[in-house]
């Protein structure tokens, strides 16, 4: 009996693998990965587990508290286009990050740093090399409008161990799914005006009117981001400079309303 010699190709093979692995893991995902493709994010990120902690880290905010901004109006006209941003920060050193958004009504637009999906309703990074992003957003229907987004900061060495992520919230550190952000989408002759401030716990009410005001008929306005089991109250006029004798705007911090 003749033993036959062991091929070396597992050899090279193995190495070739034990090579290739750390190199896809420095490199990474470079542009945001659209929820529910490639097997990497679950169909609604933004909503559900891992999310971001597929790649980097298991735990929300493991290693550092993510502060999210967002520029832009949150009172729209049905149909007119708006530009908007979202920067994100952290203790998480350097400059590299991603987030996905994804929208309950309306359709995005991509802007220069920016991809959607083909349905135009989800929303994620193009580049990592920044933590701030443009977007155009439009709905063709009017009312309220919710946004749920998941973002991270990463210190861009390839291992998650320096990385941090989160989901929006009022309360940053709260770190679970599920809190949304909010806008409201006007009709044609409802115009937006002025700028919310800011009330219980950071949080910006949010006012708006789904149907136009028409003599004869009930004129219904919403409210929204209020504290729970609080009083609304509302007031109405003619003027946006003039309130009888008093020239508008005009300050109420003396009540607790700026």
């Amino acid at each position: 009996m003749s033993l036959k010699p062991i091929p070396r190709l597992p050899l090279i093979v193995l190495t070739t693998a034990a090579f290739l692995i750390p190199s896809s893991i420095l490199v990474g995902e470079g542009k945001g990965v659209i929820p529910g493709t490639g097997n990497k994010f679950p169909a609604d990120p933004a909503k559900k587990s891992p999310s971001c902690g597929m790649c980097h880290g298991a735990f929300a905010n493991s290693r550092g508290v993510l502060s999210f901004k967002l520029t832009g109006s949150t009172s729209i006209q049905v149909g007119k286009k708006v530009r908007g941003g979202l920067a994100i920060s952290s203790i998480v050193k350097g400059s590299k990050g991603g987030f996905n958004m994804q929208t309950d009504k309306g359709t995005w637009t991509a802007v220069g740093n920016t991809r959607v999906n083909s349905k135009g309703n989800m929303l994620t990074h193009n580049s990592s090399q920044t933590r701030s992003w443009a977007f155009d957003f439009t709905s063709k229907s009017t009312g309220l409008v919710q946004w749920w987004i998941v973002g991270n900061t990463v210190d861009g060495n390839g291992r998650f161990g320096g990385d941090s992520w989160t989901w929006y919230s009022h309360t940053p550190a709260f770190g679970l799914p599920g809190f949304p952000y909010r806008l409201f989408v006007n009709d044609t002759q409802v115009f937006p005006y002025g700028q919310g401030c800011k009330g219980d716990k950071g949080i910006i009410p949010l006012l708006g009117a789904a149907n136009n005001a028409t003599l004869g008929q009930t004129f219904k306005v919403e409210a929204y981001n209020l504290p729970p089991k609080s009083v609304a109250l509302f007031m109405m006029g003619f003027s946006d400079t003039q309130w009888g004798t008093i020239k508008l705007p005009f300050n109420l911090g003396l009540i607790g309303m700026k």
